[in-house]
Order: structure tokens, then C-alpha cells, then sequence
């Protein structure tokens, strides 16, 4: 057994009604659950854990940690909606986990790592070759998330990535992640069958839902459906492209 924790806060609460419309839906009540935030949400069925507004984003997890008692947590932000998940599968990660000394599983497709280990026919876990920490999707063995959290209490989210912290993973930790033969296309990622999620936003604003976007046409779907049951009157502006952050930011570092 494993919990889940959804990160958020009142900036992203147009965001978290999706989250939680999922979560109810895939993970039901079999799995413990938990919102951190900085303040509540309306109508929210799970246990909200408060941190202090003021607190950098390590500090502000670490504050809440103490409430999951299973040893292995999964944590993932308001903005990548779980769209589906096999338990039987992910629920043998924790296991796999403890008999390779694995400290992280990140639960994106990666196309291609190191020292893969058997899942099932279609899934390994690979060792990671980049972003070795990384704010996506995570099962975590939860006392290494404290011990690196605790190293770096002072990182805010857009540190938290930093060359730092990746050195120290490299040297410190095994970071794996989800290989799977049969990925599918998903909002900016690759993800395994296995755990599928969709990721809303960049830099504050949307990521179109367009059908030039190329999705699995499952994903597709449930973009197209997120976008007209939450996002059709959203305040926030939506990104030209699925990529045109990333495509700016290479024009401006073409080294």
C-alpha cells in the first residue's frame, strides 16, 4: 500500500476541481489521499494538510509529510490529472522498488535509461539519464523524499530542479522511471499505459487542446472534455503551441 499526495495551492484552485474529479474516479477509496495546500478548498473530500504560505516549496512538503504513514507516497501536482491507472501494476512498484534499493520511480514514459528492471512483458524501469529529480508524477520512498528535501529546504518550485539538486540525486540516489513498449502521446509527455495523466498547464497558462496536438485519441477525449466542463471561460491565457514555451526559450539559448 501507498499514499497519494496532490500538491496545490489557491493560485492553481480553477485547476484542482479536475484533479479531484479524477482522483475520485481512478483511485476511488483504496488508496489514502491527501491535498496539500495553503488554504482550503470548498467542498474537498479529502484531508487538506496547511502549510505556511511563506515557506519555500521543499519546506512547504516537508512541513506536511508527517500525516503519510505509508512508507512509499506518491506525489503529484493539481495540474497532471491521473486519467487512469493500472493497480495491480503500479501497485507492485513499491516491492520492485525495496529489492533494487530504488528511491524514485517517475510515472512518464522514458524512451530510454539504463539497468532496466522487468515489471511486465510491456513496462521496465530504467535508471533516469536526466531531470533525475523532477516535479512530475513520482512514487517516492518516502523517507529519501524527506532526506533530499531536507538537504534543499530552501529551494522554491522553480528551483527545485536546479543543476544542484540534480548533482546530488546523481551522486545520492537511484532515480528510475516507467519504460514502456506500448507509449502513448499524451500533453507533453510520453506516458505508459499503465498510469496515464495529461499535463494542463505551462508558466501559468493552459496548454491548447487541439487536435493538432497529435494525442492518443483516448487523450484526446479527455482533454476535449476537461476543456468544455472546466476550461471553456478560464481566465488564464492558453500557450500558442504544446511547445512554444520550449521553443522560445531554445531561440533565446540557441547554445
Amino acid at each position: 500500500m501507498f499514499s497519494f499526495v496532490v500538491y496545490t495551492h489557491s493560485d492553481y484552485f480553477d485547476i484542482l476541481p479536475i484533479q479531484l474529479e479524477y482522483v475520485k474516479k481512478v483511485l476511488g477509496t483504496t488508496y489514502p489521499l491527501y491535498v496539500f495546500s495553503n488554504s482550503n478548498f470548498p467542498g474537498c473530500e479529502y484531508p487538506t494538510i496547511l502549510y505556511d504560505d511563506q515557506l519555500p516549496y521543499a519546506s512547504r512538503i516537508l512541513s506536511c509529510l508527517h500525516v503519510v504513514t505509508t512508507d512509499y507516497v506518491v506525489v503529484m501536482h493539481e495540474n497532471d490529472i491521473i486519467l487512469s491507472m493500472n493497480s495491480e501494476v503500479i501497485c507492485s512498484l513499491p516491492n520492485i522498488m525495496s529489492s533494487h534499493n530504488i528511491d524514485s520511480v517517475t510515472l512518464k514514459h522514458e524512451p530510454r535509461g539504463s539497468a532496466p528492471v522487468p515489471v511486465i512483458p510491456e513496462l521496465s524501469l530504467v535508471a533516469k539519464y536526466e531531470y533525475f529529480f523532477c516535479v512530475q508524477p513520482t512514487l517516492w520512498n518516502k523517507s529519501r523524499l524527506i532526506e533530499l528535501f531536507s538537504t534543499f529546504p530552501d529551494k522554491i518550485y522553480r528551483k527545485i530542479e536546479d543543476d544542484d539538486v540534480q548533482a546530488y540525486m546523481v551522486k545520492h540516489y537511484k532515480a528510475y522511471a516507467l519504460c514502456s513498449t506500448k507509449s502513448i502521446p499524451t500533453v507533453w509527455y510520453n506516458v505508459a499505459p499503465e498510469y496515464k495523466f495529461i499535463h494542463l498547464t505551462s508558466r501559468l497558462l493552459l496548454l491548447p487542446c487541439s487536435k493538432r496536438n497529435n494525442l492518443d485519441p483516448y487523450i484526446q477525449s479527455q482533454h476535449e472534455y476537461i476543456f468544455t466542463k472546466y476550461l471553456s471561460s478560464s481566465k488564464r491565457g492558453i500557450q500558442r503551441s504544446l511547445h512554444s514555451y520550449e521553443n522560445s526559450v531554445a531561440a533565446a539559448n540557441p547554445n
